[in-house]
């Protein structure tokens, strides 16, 4: 059976990840996906309760602890406020260029201004275009699109 002092590495590493995950939804707001925020929300209350459970000072100081509870509060708290929050009331059904044009009542494409730089910004960060465009709000095909059309492979 393996020792504490392996664990406490592994564990680390899954705060960080959890945490990285937790910036990432908190970027996205305010069109984060609710399920997605409450996912990473209990990622980061199980992560911080375990590591408020170490006893030993040999595997983590105390100084250590209060730094990594600190970072995890930094991205807790506000998920939790978002959570909180209101859902958005829903807006209605986009319109296409053509009908907000007056055009004929044909239906076409729905347009979506994206924020393609900051999209790149997370890919960089190492999160998956799936992720991205799900917490923006559209799907994977349709960030691809925009990124095509817009000069960037």
């Amino acid at each position: 059976m393996a020792s504490t002092d392996e664990y406490l590495p592994k564990l680390l590493k899954r705060a960080q990840r959890f945490l990285q995950d937790g910036k990432f939804v908190l970027s996205s707001i305010p069109n984060a996906d609710r399920k997605v925020a409450e996912h990473s929300v209990r990622q980061l209350q199980a992560t911080k309760s375990i590591l408020l459970d170490i006893n030993d000072s040999h595997l983590l100081s105390k100084e250590e602890l209060i730094h990594c509870v600190f970072l995890i509060d930094e991205v807790l708290q506000p998920l939790e406020e978002f959570l909180r929050s209101p859902e958005p009331v829903q807006m209605p059904q986009a319109t296409t260029e053509s009908e907000r044009n007056g055009g004929n009542s044909r239906t076409g494409p729905l347009r979506f201004d994206l924020n393609l730089d900051r999209a790149i910004q997370l890919h960089d960060m190492g999160n998956t275009w799936e992720d991205i465009a799900g917490a923006i709000g559209v799907c994977r095909k349709t960030l691809y699109t925009h990124l095509s059309r817009n000069g960037y492979s």
